[in-house]
């Protein structure tokens, strides 16, 4: 099985969830997948690392989105608005690598997953406030 997970608000917001998911799919001999619309460049993917280390999350893979917002003008789809269609580049990334399951947080990259790659699980992570 292939899992990509996000960084920011996912991996970030529950560290030790990742930590654990990361470890126990990689012991029983599946793949991890690192997927994030961060830069590649300098002190971005630096920190990208750092986190990653920090947080104790194990991955094959990081992938880090090609192109800045608004300057993407290669995505198929009609109806997508700019941040739409940069973010699909993580749905298209997913489907030429055969990602089975991914998690993020974003509910508009959801959207997209859902719309155009149906075949892949996606796992909405979110943030619920309880008040006691």
């Amino acid at each position: 099985m292939k899992v990509g997970i996000d960084v920011d608000d996912t991996i970030l917001r529950t560290p030790e969830l990742f930590s654990v998911l990361s470890r126990a799919l990689k012991d029983n001999g599946h793949e991890v997948y690192i997927v994030t619309t961060r830069p590649r460049t300098g002190l971005d993917r630096k920190r990208t690392l750092d986190d990653l280390s920090r947080c104790d999350v194990v991955y094959d893979v990081i992938y880090h989105l090609p192109k800045q917002e608004g300057e993407v003008d290669d995505c198929p789809h009609e109806g997508l608005d700019d941040y739409q269609k940069f973010v699909w580049q993580k749905v298209r990334y997913c489907r030429e690598k055969g990602i089975d399951i991914f998690f993020d947080d974003d509910s508009r990259l959801i959207e997209v997953f859902k719309r155009y790659a149906p075949e892949i699980q996606v796992f909405h992570v979110c943030k619920h406030d309880i008040g006691l």
